[in-house]
């Protein structure tokens, strides 16, 4: 992200795999080119269970954070529900 303008908004995303990565990456493009003058601010939390070298988001369209542990003590047919909610809760603070 460049300069320090006042931003109009601030979109808040979650990935958790390259796949919802490749889809996280596709929507920012999309949003970008639909909305030419609009400045806005976009964070991610990365949410991976497995970080490997490369595989981020891309910095020149987002702002990224490291993300939340998998959380492993919550039920099962929740897990997946809690974990975008634990990273979304990083965007914030």
């Amino acid at each position: 992200m460049t300069g320090h303008l006042e931003r109009e908004l601030t979109i808040c995303s979650v990935f958790h795999s390259p796949e919802s990565r490749a889809l996280l990456e596709l929507n920012g493009k999309i949003a970008r080119s639909l909305n030419d003058g609009i400045s806005f601010d976009w964070l991610v939390a990365d949410n991976r269970t497995n970080r490997v070298t490369g595989g981020g988001i891309d910095p020149n369209m987002f702002g990224s954070i490291e993300g939340v542990p998998f959380p492993h003590d919550v039920p099962q047919t929740m897990r997946g529900s809690f974990h975008l909610a634990y990273g979304l809760n990083a965007i914030k603070k």
